[in-house]
């Protein structure tokens, strides 16, 4: 803020008596904008910065993400005819594998260069829910579901690493909810390959079948 707080007026130490004339008194009447605090962030040289709200495992969050970066650049290299990608985006297409790389490289870009900060018990989390975001936003808010999960990835179960690649997804990809689960994705890239370059589970999966 550019002018002086209330708090701060109050404590000013004043050395000589002064008038003050306020013509508009509505503005201190009025509530702060409430502010998320951050507890603190760790700047990363090579995966941009990490933001913390709260303190619940976040040396773990921490490092699931620092392999964000590394990882999404190895899921985007192996964004091609292959069994892989195959299995989890459906008969290959050249336009739609170019999309599911502009998705990873929309995911990197924002990892990169934004401060992603990590809400600890997100003050909506449901009891079955991981993580949860919106497009456009740079915090994910972790839920007790979540907190269970092994750091990183997994071929055959959930991780940390790929809860968070997949919020990220949703908050830098643009990226929608189809179906979760593997077998569930899987089942869509068959029948739907459209629907499964749109899914976020999708490129969890992919992801974490490419470290």
């Amino acid at each position: 803020m550019s002018s002086m707080s209330i708090d701060q007026l109050r404590e000013s130490f004043v050395r000589e008596s002064i008038q003050l004339y306020l013509e508009d008194t509505s503005l201190l009447s009025k509530p702060k904008k409430e502010e998320v605090k951050v507890d603190y962030t760790v700047h990363l040289e090579a995966c941009g910065s990490a933001s913390f709200v709260g303190d619940r495992n976040n040396s773990q969050t921490l490092d699931a993400h620092k392999r964000l970066c590394g990882g999404i650049d190895k899921a985007k290299a192996g964004t091609g005819n292959n069994n892989i990608y195959v299995t989890w985006f459906g008969t290959y297409d050249g336009g739609r594998a170019a999309t599911v790389k502009n998705v990873y490289q929309k995911m990197r870009d924002g990892i990169t260069n934004k401060v992603c900060t990590y809400h600890n018990n997100g003050p909506s989390c449901q009891s079955n829910w991981y993580a949860y975001t919106r497009k456009g936003i740079q915090t994910v808010y972790l839920c007790n579901v979540y907190y269970g999960d092994q750091t990183y990835c997994s071929k055959s179960g959930e991780s940390k690493e790929g809860t968070l690649l997949h919020e990220w997804s949703h908050a830098y990809g643009y990226i929608d909810d189809v179906a979760y689960g593997r077998s569930n994705c899987k089942s869509l890239a068959r029948r739907d390959p459209s629907g499964a370059i749109r899914n976020a589970d999708t490129y969890l999966y992919h992801y974490c079948d490419l470290q």
